[in-house]
């Protein structure tokens, strides 16, 4: 994302959460960036208080992305990513073959093939933005 985001015009500034206790400062850093948008990763401490940052996002009037469907059903804008239930199902199988003999080195990489579009009309509502008909058909979840 850093490297190709300047072809597109963008400037990212990325913020580290590592700890609940740094997320208070990561909040006023960003009210004070003055941003667009802003991208959540899925982590322990994102995903811990992921309510907190999507009310944080609604009050700055952010729009907001996730990797990770839990961003939307917290109160994110949106998400697209690998379908987690499937890799999971995956993983299963792989660990099936190990446990049967197979040398992991000779188990092909999988790639995920599904991924799941998320769109929150709530938080689009909050922050005064419509999402066009065309994305909300193609979505696989809109929580209203």
């Amino acid at each position: 994302m850093e490297a190709s985001a300047p072809k597109h015009g963008l400037v990212l500034e990325p913020i580290a959460l590592n700890t609940s206790a740094e997320l208070q400062p990561a909040f006023v850093l960003l009210a004070q960036s003055k941003l667009d948008a802003l991208i959540v990763h899925g982590t322990p401490v994102t995903v811990r208080h992921g309510e907190e940052i999507a009310a944080f996002a609604m009050e700055q009037r952010l729009l907001t992305y996730s990797y990770d469907s839990f961003g939307v059903t917290a109160g994110l804008l949106m998400s697209y990513g690998a379908d987690v239930n499937e890799i999971y199902n995956r993983l299963a199988s792989l660990v099936d073959k190990v446990l049967r003999g197979h040398k992991p080195a000779d188990i092909p990489v999988e790639q995920p093939t599904k991924f799941i579009l998320r769109i929150n009309r709530k938080t689009a509502e909050a922050i005064g933005i419509e999402i066009p008909p065309a994305l909300l058909a193609r979505a696989d979840e809109v929580i209203e």
